[in-house]
């Protein structure tokens, strides 16, 4: 799911081309996960605002209870 597209084998990318063309919803989750695996990464907090208010409003009940479990206490996940 955060792979990123590179370090897939061919068989892996071609199932998760096959995921997002077939279910949206997949193609959607997967964009989050790897904005805040980037955001992780990069260790870069201010892009995390605007992560978790998209990952309120994408509609993916998954991706907003980590938002609003995360918000929470943003403190804390923004700490080094």
């Amino acid at each position: 799911m955060v792979m990123p597209r590179g370090t897939l084998t061919s068989a892996q990318a071609a199932k998760v081309d096959a995921l997002k063309s077939e279910w949206p919803d997949f193609a959607a989750m997967r964009g989050l996960a790897m904005r805040f695996r980037g955001i992780l990464r990069s260790e870069n907090g201010s892009k995390l605002a605007v992560w978790l208010k998209d990952s309120q409003l994408s509609g993916l009940y998954a991706m907003q209870r980590f938002a609003r479990t995360s918000g929470r206490d943003i403190d804390a996940v923004t700490a080094r």
